[in-house]
């Protein structure tokens, strides 16, 4: 068997095993964001239209310092997954 006959049966397996491995890696976000750099979060319920926007110096710290110091894991891929529940917004002070 050639070269070019083993890589084209091995290029897919590694492929995929990248893909899982992206899939299911841990995510910080809002990594590298100082707390001062964001004016206002706004958080969508995407159920019922209601929009919250917090403008408190105080609660944006304690919200981005909280989710920065919890690595979040992927459920998989989000295939035929429509519409969504929550949408949080952060927004700087230039928008």
């Amino acid at each position: 068997m050639s070269i070019r006959n083993i890589l084209k049966y091995i290029w897919f397996p590694i492929l995929v095993l990248i893909a899982i491995a992206w899939v299911y890696s841990p995510v910080t976000f809002l990594k590298g964001v100082a707390p001062e750099e964001v004016a206002c979060i706004v958080l969508f319920d995407g159920n019922t239209g209601d929009e919250l926007e917090i403008t408190s110096k105080k609660d944006i710290a304690h919200i981005v310092e909280n989710i920065q110091s919890i690595p979040v894991r992927r459920e998989g891929i989000a295939f035929l997954n429509l519409g969504y529940r929550f949408i949080m917004t952060f927004e700087g002070a230039d928008g």
